[in-house]
């Protein structure tokens, strides 16, 4: 009998003891965490990330399938403000140096507005966006803002309207180096993806062609590989239908950026020979050459078996 009612109060002491360990288990620490500094629509894609990592294969397109209509629902919910009125609030945020607004106000625009703007307020919402990117001193906010107006202005009808529109704005102090976009090399990339885009849908540049060049040659000698990136995209996209001579210059450049330290770089530039080479006109044979020993030595590297 004693054997037994030691057995039992064992058995009720590990009761007991089990649901500490569980919260030791669950502590607030344990739990998967998104940094402070990091850009809006990166938070959503980490947050999908780990929510989507816990949940098994057998449940989660029916979660999908619920969540995508539920979200939808409680967005129109939850939201109940217009979206330039948060970008107004970001504005005033930026100009005040609220670091913490700013950045809740994009990530409220990003979840709950930028997808479904209106198409009358998408010209304002573009033009707010380029006014907080040029107000603020906080890289990443600029760099935020340039690219969801490039989100923009890739879904409007009216794509030379809404250009003419915010290339003034981005271009109007473009001699203010301590306040013009053209002046920031951080946001190179970001500024040469939407000339990129311009040029993309023949869109007018007009006088900014110059400026737009200065970037991408800048560009082209930063340590960035995105800097890099978005200027050889750029020249791909400007000297398509140009001379035999800027043709050449091109071909040159990109086979000289297939050797880039970083693989990125090289892809891009491979992918812009590919473009080119689509276009119709032929490649030197001497350049292709190159590229084509460049790419057998990389092929080589990365199957080399590990000392």
């Amino acid at each position: 009998m004693q054997h037994g009612s030691v057995s039992v109060s064992k058995y009720s002491k590990d009761l007991q003891c089990r649901p500490l360990h569980r919260l030791k288990r669950e502590k607030p620490g344990d739990a998967p965490q998104v940094s402070k500094g990091v850009l809006p629509h990166e938070v959503t894609r980490v947050l999908a990330t780990v929510s989507s990592s816990t949940i098994p294969d057998s449940k989660r397109s029916r979660l999908h399938s619920f969540s995508s209509v539920q979200s939808e629902k409680l967005g129109l919910k939850l939201s109940g403000r217009i979206s330039h009125v948060v970008l107004e609030e970001c504005l005033k945020c930026t100009e005040n140096g609220d670091k913490l607004g700013v950045f809740s106000r994009l990530r409220e625009f990003f979840g709950e507005h930028l997808s479904v703007l209106s198409v009358d307020s998408q010209f304002y919402c573009a033009k707010l966006l380029i006014q907080i990117a040029k107000a603020s001193r906080i890289v990443a906010a600029t760099n935020t803002c340039l690219l969801y107006a490039l989100h923009i202005c890739k879904s409007v009808d009216m794509k030379q309207n809404i250009w003419d529109e915010i290339v003034v704005l981005m271009a109007n102090d473009k001699d203010k180096r301590e306040t013009s976009l053209f002046h920031r090399p951080a946001t190179y990339a970001s500024l040469l993806a939407l000339f990129e885009w311009a040029l993309s849908e023949g869109l007018k540049i007009g006088q900014y062609m110059q400026q737009m060049n200065f970037m991408a040659e800048e560009s082209m000698r930063s340590t960035d590989q995105n800097n890099r990136i978005a200027a050889l995209n750029l020249f791909v996209t400007c000297k398509m239908q140009c001379s035999v001579q800027e043709f050449l210059w091109l071909e040159k450049l990109l086979s000289k950026m297939a050797e880039d330290r970083d693989s990125r770089v090289r892809i891009a530039a491979v992918k812009g020979l590919s473009t080119m080479a689509a276009g119709g006109r032929l490649l030197s044979f001497s350049i292709y050459q190159q590229v084509k020993n460049v790419s057998f030595y990389n092929f080589n590297m990365n199957r080399a078996p590990c000392c």
